[in-house]
């Protein structure tokens, strides 16, 4: 059955998006999410593998696989290779006394070379809102947005995890050097709560993807990245 499963929905991807058809769609018995354990498919796009519970409630992950592959794939090449799995669950962070995110939760982790995605489906308050949307509409074009910071971030954590980068004394001059010409210590109002060195180098990231105006703001994090990244 689960077989069967799997060549439907490869047909009906590869004839909806031709691109698509890059993907090897496998299974796995009793896989280890981050809280809970479930059969799920495996999605295999080369370097990277997006898994997703086989039974998921589509009103509370709005994500698909080759969504989450789109933002990933725009990644900068060394970002991208620090991370091997991207999990799409649809319930919330198991520990929610440590949720920093959106609405009081978290929306995704990063675990060593391993990201997981959270339930997003249930968003009250909404970041944009365009007159021409439905509400489902504007809630996963939020998701989205969000996403569009989320990967960054949690794949930037993976990349520290594995080369200590935010605890490095370069990192540290680089804040303090930001630190005396605009007398910033934060890149964000989210790092600013947090007040860690790896979440900060985690929002410098992504700001360095996705905000032109980090570089003028903060150019010794910039340049430390940009550094980085093309070593």
């Amino acid at each position: 059955m689960k077989k069967i499963i799997i060549c439907i929905i490869f047909i009906l991807m590869s004839t909806s998006i031709n691109i698509n058809a890059c993907v090897k769609i496998d299974t796995v018995d009793y896989y280890r999410f981050i809280g809970s354990w479930e059969d799920a498919f495996v999605y295999n796009y080369g370097h990277i593998k997006i898994i997703k519970p086989f039974y998921m409630d589509n009103t509370k992950q709005l994500l698909s696989p080759w969504i989450v592959y789109c933002y990933y794939s725009s990644l900068p090449q060394k970002i991208k290779e620090s991370v091997s799995e991207i999990n799409i669950v649809d319930y919330p962070f198991p520990d929610e006394k440590r949720s920093f995110g959106t609405e009081g939760r978290v929306l995704a982790c990063c675990e060593n070379d391993k990201i997981t995605i959270y339930q997003n489906g249930e968003v009250d308050r909404l970041l944009f809102y365009k007159k021409d949307m439905n509400k489902e509409e504007a809630i996963l074009w939020n998701v989205e947005l969000e996403l569009q910071k989320l990967i960054p971030h949690e794949a930037a954590h993976a990349m520290d995890f594995k080369n200590n980068i935010s605890s490095s004394k370069e990192w540290s001059i680089a804040v303090q050097n930001d630190y005396n010409e605009s007398k910033q210590y934060y890149v964000t109002y989210y790092s600013s709560t947090v007040k860690t060195a790896i979440e900060d180098f985690a929002e410098s990231v992504e700001q360095y993807i996705n905000n032109p105006e980090f570089k003028e703001k903060f150019p010794y994090r910039y340049k430390f990245i940009d550094d980085m990244l093309k070593k």
